[in-house]
């Protein structure tokens, strides 16, 4: 009788697998295997699967059929049945840590599913088969998105990494130039002028364009929870460059100084890198570098001194300010209050909020 098939089975499969390579071999029906063993045709059925275990007593009457001892099956069984645990565990953990609420009420999962169809459904999503792969096609990543997140308690790794691959998947449904990071440069002045215009519905169609002329993907998504981000920037696979912006506050000082940031990224700093603003977000060399090409595309250098003179008294000469640099009023005041020369309770009037519903990607 013998104790091995001279081969090393995958124990994650179940021992019904080995039953049924055996059967095929032998060109034996499950019909007559299940009565030759003794039980019923359903039952044979979920056993090979894995959903029954083998017991001490089925495993004499699978030994007597297949020639394969009793001991082998069990020890199979048991091996199986801790490795399935194991898994279970494992992939309960991942599961834990993506933003499976959010991901379902944005339809980026199907709603509806049972536990081991959102693990199944998340797999599909990340265009994964298991978590080996899930290690593999991301632990680089992962790695960069913790460093830049560590000083933040809000943000979860796996959510971040969840949220710039929707962005990601979104960004290879778009039809952009090629890679330029002249023209990008030369339509900033361009890309400032949209500043002036007070509903999102409308510019944000040419902001697309105009990056779509440089090769930028830019796309705007929700930040699921355990992403607290305003944007990001980040190169695919192809090399293409996507910006991604959150919206997460909805003024217009905001919106702009985050999305001049992130250009500031594209133009300063190394495409391997994976760059997310957002509070308590890592304060490197390269954010402050980003925050400096901001606050000088949104408010040149030559007009600094004049408008550090304004106080929140100064409302008016603000307006006039606005209007002579080209500039919505809104950003200049967001300005004033990040320096200091205005509290932040003072002339939030004079700033936009948007309005974002229906402009999601």
């Amino acid at each position: 009788m013998s104790d091995n098939l001279g081969f090393s089975p995958e124990w994650a499969s179940p021992p019904g697998e080995t039953i049924r390579t055996i059967l095929y071999e032998r060109d034996v029906e499950i019909d007559e295997f299940s009565s030759l063993v003794g039980i019923e045709r359903e039952f044979c059925e979920r056993m090979l699967l894995g959903y029954e275990s083998i017991t001490q007593d089925l495993a004499k009457s699978i030994e007597e059929v297949t020639e394969v001892s009793a001991k082998f099956w069990i020890n199979r069984e048991s091996r199986y049945r801790k490795q399935l645990d194991a898994s279970h565990d494992e992939r309960i953990q991942w599961l834990a840590r993506l933003p499976l609420k959010d991901m379902t009420k944005w339809n980026w999962i199907p709603k509806g599913l049972r536990v081991w169809e959102k693990f199944e459904a998340c797999l599909d999503f990340f265009n994964i088969r298991s978590l080996e792969e899930w290690d593999d096609k991301f632990s680089s990543r992962l790695s960069k998105v913790a460093f830049r997140t560590s000083n933040s308690f809000d943000n979860s790794p796996e959510s971040v990494i969840t949220w710039l691959y929707q962005a990601e998947k979104i960004a290879k449904q778009q039809n952009i130039a090629s890679w330029n990071s002249d023209k990008l440069s030369s339509s900033l002045p361009e890309i400032r002028k949209l500043t002036l215009i007070d509903n999102p519905k409308e510019f944000v169609p040419r902001l697309r364009s105009l990056f779509a002329s440089c090769g930028v993907n830019l796309v705007l998504l929700p930040t699921p929870k355990g992403t607290r981000a305003s944007g990001a920037t980040f190169f695919s696979k192809e090399n293409e460059p996507i910006l991604v912006l959150s919206f997460r506050y909805k003024t217009n000082d905001h919106f702009w100084f985050s999305l001049f940031h992130e250009i500031g990224h594209l133009l300063l700093h190394s495409s391997s890198s994976i760059f997310i603003e957002g509070k308590d977000i890592a304060n490197s060399e390269e954010e402050r570098e980003a925050d400096v090409f901001s606050q000088e595309a949104l408010i040149p250098l030559i007009y600094r001194d004049e408008m550090l003179n304004f106080t929140h008294k100064d409302w008016i000469k603000i307006i006039r300010f606005s209007k002579k640099i080209g500039i919505a009023r809104g950003i200049v005041v967001g300005q004033l209050q990040h320096c200091g020369n205005i509290d932040h309770k003072y002339l939030n009037k004079l700033k936009v909020r948007y309005d974002t519903n229906g402009l999601f990607d």
